[in-house]
């Protein structure tokens, strides 16, 4: 039998233990903390010295940041992590109107959003679409009231001048990005303790004939227009179909497309003559759901298929 001090010692040894055990798995966390924080802070470096012109550029104004026009295509990606929760969201948004306050002063745009949504709670895509409306005033004003770190180009965004912010204070890490014609702010932020993850990024953009990044599509309508003489066929199919454009009233002799999977994901980009059918191999695509996408004359045209 064990004497009042022996059980005293143990039981102070059992403290001890345990409290190493967690002080050496706060050293684990801080050290991935601060590998993670100078990893972001040496991108960071390298973004600001080896972009052309940085810090020698005048911060963008509210209405060069958010100078949109009419038919202006934007895809954008937002994510999220924290302890037993995440989501994944895929916007893709459409300027469908501009207008101007009876003053002048505040900007108006119409938009048409399709978005596809993955959450921890619900996995499976669920895709919706909507319209909205936002604005913007003071456009003469600074943007982020003039509170930027560093204005720079580089090649992203096909060298369209960025505003950024970066706060690196303690456990967190936050910097934003604000894109001339583009909007903003696209953003990541980092907190190692609670453990989150946010962010918001550009994958692409299209501003009349100037375009840059890789499309996502979501969401897709079925507004294919058979006025086009425009067919698509056989619908199921197996290893192949045809999109024939004989009779078709386009105007162009050329027109690309592509296929993507009903979860938005390209699986194949394509190119078409006009004057004749064409046959899409589709031996090395999965059996499943799948949309055909042809644009054309600044319209754009879907079908849906499935292959067996």
């Amino acid at each position: 039998m064990k004497s009042a001090t022996e059980s005293y010692t143990q039981t102070l040894a059992n403290i001890i233990y345990k409290c190493m055990e967690k002080i050496k798995l706060m050293k684990n966390i801080l050290a991935k903390y601060y590998r993670l924080k100078l990893c972001r802070l040496f991108i960071v470096f390298i973004q600001l010295t080896f972009s052309s012109t940085s810090f020698c550029q005048p911060i963008s104004t509210v209405s060069e940041i958010y100078n949109y026009s009419i038919n202006d295509i934007f895809h954008v990606h937002e994510f999220g992590s924290s302890p037993g929760n995440g989501f994944s969201k895929y916007y893709n948004i459409k300027i469908t109107n501009k207008y101007f306050s009876a003053d002048n002063d505040t900007l108006f745009y119409a938009r048409y959003i399709n978005t596809a949504e993955s959450t921890s709670d619900n996995p499976p895509w669920v895709y919706d679409n909507y319209t909205d409306i936002i604005y913007c005033t003071d456009l003469d004003s600074l943007i982020n009231d003039g509170a930027i770190d560093s204005v720079y180009y580089d090649t992203l965004y096909n060298g369209r001048k960025i505003n950024y912010t970066v706060y690196v204070p303690g456990y967190l890490s936050n910097d934003n990005k604000f894109i001339d014609g583009c909007g903003g702010p696209y953003f990541y932020y980092y907190n190692a303790d609670p453990y989150v993850i946010h962010y918001l990024e550009l994958l692409y953009f299209l501003k009349g004939t100037e375009e840059w990044g890789e499309p996502y599509y979501v969401s897709i309508d079925e507004n294919f227009s058979t006025s086009q003489n425009i067919f698509i066929y056989p619908n199921p199919t197996q290893d192949k179909i045809n999109v024939d454009f004989c009779n078709n009233n386009l105007k162009s002799k050329t027109i690309k497309g592509l296929i993507s999977s009903i979860d938005g994901r390209i699986v194949k980009y394509l190119s078409f003559t006009t004057d004749k059918c064409n046959t899409i191999d589709l031996s090395n695509i999965n059996r499943g759901t799948y949309f055909i996408r042809l644009i054309s004359d600044k319209q754009v045209y879907n079908y849906k298929f499935i292959k067996d």
